[in-house]
């Protein structure tokens, strides 16, 4: 994680009892909340890894999605899943949060789906598609069921070995 390091400030604190110590603080707590909400405190915040795999079914107008995904998680991951109409273009963005699995209605057409994962401090990953997936059908799919579908909460609470202070 990229903190914030200003120069001269060994200097600074050196020369001048009073302002040394203040900016020591300011610059521990802006490091600290970037600890925090796994953000860089100077920088950009790299996007999380892409998903692994995205498997979605379909029937009786509706859609079961699993998300695989076997990166590293931090705490505060989103995954989102897009269904777009190729015959209207009509898209629908469904957030999932932490979740990795989703069921719904979307009717009985045909769809193009995509996932992808961000942080609240980042911009998306690359997504990953499954195209053409079927709405129609006299049956709709099972419930969706992954064995990882806690993973958004994250594996590791922080992007740092450090532990912030709270």
């Amino acid at each position: 994680m990229a903190n914030l390091s200003p120069r001269n400030l060994k200097q600074i604190v050196a020369r001048d009892p009073i302002l040394g110590p203040c900016l020591v603080d300011i610059v521990d707590g802006q490091n600290n909340q970037g600890q925090q909400t796994n953000a860089f405190s100077v920088g950009t915040t790299p996007a999380p890894t892409g998903h692994s795999a995205l498997n979605v079914s379909g029937g009786n107008g509706y859609f079961s999605a699993t998300i695989t995904d076997k990166s590293p998680s931090f705490r505060g991951k989103e995954n989102f899943l897009v269904a777009q109409d190729p015959a209207s273009g009509n898209t629908h963005m469904i957030h999932l949060g932490a979740a990795t699995t989703w069921y719904g209605y979307l009717g009985p057409k045909t769809f193009h789906f995509s996932s992808y994962p961000a942080y609240p401090t980042t911009g998306p990953a690359p997504p990953i598609y499954q195209r053409n997936v079927s709405g129609a059908g006299p049956t709709a799919p099972d419930l969706p069921h992954n064995s990882d579908a806690f993973a958004g909460w994250g594996t590791e609470p922080y992007t740092t070995d450090t532990i912030p202070i709270r």
